[in-house]
């Protein structure tokens, strides 16, 4: 007889709800609903003990492979909803050497507060022909930019700004990073399958498209430098001409631009 592993560990997700009795019924899911390689039979869950308003249950649990062929390895994430459908329990599942036509079963776990009325089974990792069934990969990496605060789209996507923690899929992608007073840029990030989360990317915005004006009160303006004497500064700030006394500049820095960037002459007010 073919030894059989199986491995069925539930991750705790809260939800301020009592438990209903309606879902102790015994549930069936057939994975893929088209075409089915596993019949799963979910069992009435049993109340086994309870912590601080956190009740824990087991159920039992049934898979039958449907498939002609052995199943090396299945993995899938086990979703629980209440009636709002509001996730309220995970669980993790995990069915390995498993002939053609056999059948196994396994006690499974779940801790939580909420209602779960339903349940979804979504693939996770297979092994083999099965491969094609499973979830694309993602990693988890944190996106920093320097300096900090600009905005990120990835691949035209706005996602917030930095710093930031991303999911992000196995494929080749388009980081594009935007702040008042910088350049925008680009940054073409290749995840491969081999990648594992935890990482982090970090984009250095390009020169100043714009000059910087900080004033003696602690205030920034940032736009373009006109002109500069004894007297004041003028600085032209969304096409308007702006004066600032000499005695109020603490500092001025210059953007790089190209010559065609330079700002035109114009002159300032009185």
């Amino acid at each position: 007889m073919r030894r059989q592993a199986v491995l069925a560990l539930a991750l705790l997700l809260l939800a301020p709800f009592a438990f209903a009795k309606d879902s102790t019924a015994v549930k069936a899911i057939d994975w893929p609903e088209a075409s089915p390689v596993l019949h799963f039979t979910f069992g009435k869950l049993q109340e086994v003990g309870k912590y601080k308003g956190q009740k824990s249950y087991t159920m039992e649990v049934t898979a039958r492979s449907m498939w002609p062929k052995k199943i090396d390895r299945a993995d899938f994430n086990l979703y629980l909803f209440d009636d709002n459908q509001v996730r309220v329990g995970e669980g993790w599942i995990s069915i390995s050497n498993l002939g053609p036509g056999e059948m196994t079963k396994f006690p499974l776990n779940v801790s939580t507060l909420g209602t779960p009325v339903s349940m979804k089974l979504e693939a996770r990792e297979m092994s083999g022909e099965l491969a094609r069934f499973s979830a694309p990969k993602t990693i988890t990496t944190t996106v920093y930019s320097v300096p900090p605060g600009a905005s990120l789209k990835v691949d035209g996507q706005s996602v917030g700004s930095t710093p930031i923690q991303v999911k992000i899929t196995v494929g080749r992608h388009d980081l594009e990073f935007a702040k008042e007073g910088f350049h925008t840029g680009h940054f073409v990030w290749n995840v491969t399958p081999n990648d594992v989360s935890g990482g982090m990317v970090t984009y250095e915005l390009g020169g100043l498209s714009y000059d910087t004006v900080e004033l003696r009160d602690g205030s920034t303006i940032t736009g373009d430098v006109i002109s500069i004497d004894g007297a004041q500064v003028v600085v032209r700030v969304g096409g308007e001409l702006r004066p600032y006394e000499r005695n109020r500049v603490k500092r001025i820095l210059l953007g790089e631009r190209e010559a065609a960037d330079q700002p035109t002459a114009a002159t300032p007010p009185k």
